[in-house]
């Protein structure tokens, strides 16, 4: 009995013993991580401090802290970001940040792109937004195929900024197979306002066979929006792949050529269902009588989202595409009929 208690007692001081090393341990870890945040505090200070004297007086960098920088570019990145915010705008500041760029930011990404850690690969994608030579579009081509999505996409964006063929047709290879087929890649490709990035997407477009590639490019397309027709899209509607049919529907929604009119007729009528509900759907922007006869048959499709596809874009049509809703008649066809009604009534509610 006593040996037993004599157990119990030891057991019992053991837990404390664990108790007591894991409190001190916390206390440890948090007394590290608040020296760490105060060291991290007094060199953003001084970072900051050194940027806004050389930005302010114009003058370089000591190279000394240029390498010192390099070791801390986290910590440059937050800095810079905040002047971002009150200089962006300023000639002087353009100025600097390609000084930063040549001396400080690509020296940086070259020593980080190939990190095994995530994290510093990220800030070698940052570096690199704000600029690269022409012997870093291998660094950034390999950024934008990162199996980390917050790399890849800031790595497609700087491509996109500076409409690099290089980067784009590798963000076009690594894209297409629906990896990273984020909103913010897309917002990025819109804020585009000239062609050259078309005429990169285009270029890659004509040369393409595989089909889900192409599927990709003609959804960049649209988010352009780039509104000439391309006659391969003709020839590529002529690939069995309903994605790819679709993808170039919508692209054909923004060009702005009455040839495409008779293309989407063409195609209202096909066996895949999904085509035709994309056809329904694209017609609302056509305002003609050969668009309002075509959805008048289409309304009566056997597939609800086709039927309520050719409701709003009647709809959509105006008064003659409302007419027609209205006219629709359960003893003729209670489907289309529902389908009327229900586009109606939501119409009406608006």
């Amino acid at each position: 009995m006593a040996q037993f208690l004599g157990i119990i007692k030891l057991l019992v001081l053991f837990q404390f013993a664990l108790i007591f090393i894991f409190v001190l341990a916390m206390y440890f870890t948090r007394g590290y991580f608040h020296y760490r945040a105060g060291k991290t505090k007094k060199l953003a200070d001084e970072i900051a401090q050194r940027l806004s004297a050389c930005l302010s007086e114009e003058q370089e960098l000591p190279a000394k802290k240029l390498r010192e920088y390099i070791k801390a570019i986290d910590v440059v990145l937050m800095v810079l970001k905040t002047m971002e915010t009150h200089h962006r705008h300023e000639a002087a500041f353009q100025r600097f940040t390609i000084y930063l760029s040549h001396n400080l930011l690509q020296p940086a990404a070259r020593n980080l792109y190939n990190s095994r850690n995530w994290l510093k690969r990220y800030y070698a994608a940052i570096c690199l937004s704000y600029g690269f030579e022409k012997s870093d579009e291998d660094r950034l081509s390999q950024l934008v195929r990162d199996n980390t999505l917050l790399v890849s996409i800031n790595a497609a964006s700087t491509g996109i900024r500076y409409q690099n063929p290089i980067v784009i047709n590798q963000l076009i290879t690594s894209f297409a197979k629906g990896r990273h087929l984020q909103q913010s890649f897309f917002a990025q490709i819109s804020e585009v306002s000239n062609y050259d990035v078309a005429d990169i997407i285009i270029t890659r477009l004509q040369i393409e066979m595989e089909p889900y590639t192409k599927l990709f490019c003609y959804r960049l397309l649209k988010q352009i929006p780039y509104t000439r027709l391309l006659d391969c899209a003709i020839d590529d509607l002529l690939f069995d792949l309903v994605d790819l049919r679709i993808g170039i529907i919508e692209y054909l929604t923004e060009v702005q050529d009455e040839r495409k009119n008779q293309i989407l007729y063409d195609l209202a009528f096909v066996p895949q269902w999904e085509v035709r509900a994309a056809v329904a759907k694209s017609l609302a922007r056509i305002h003609n009588p050969r668009s309002m006869d075509i959805l008048s048959i289409l309304l009566t499709d056997p597939q609800w989202w086709v039927r309520v596809n050719s409701a709003t874009s009647l709809y959509a049509q105006g008064e003659a595409g409302i007419d027609i809703l209205k006219a629709q008649s359960p003893e003729n066809d209670k489907f289309a009929y529902e389908t009327a009604q229900r586009i109606l009534l939501s119409g009406n509610r608006k």
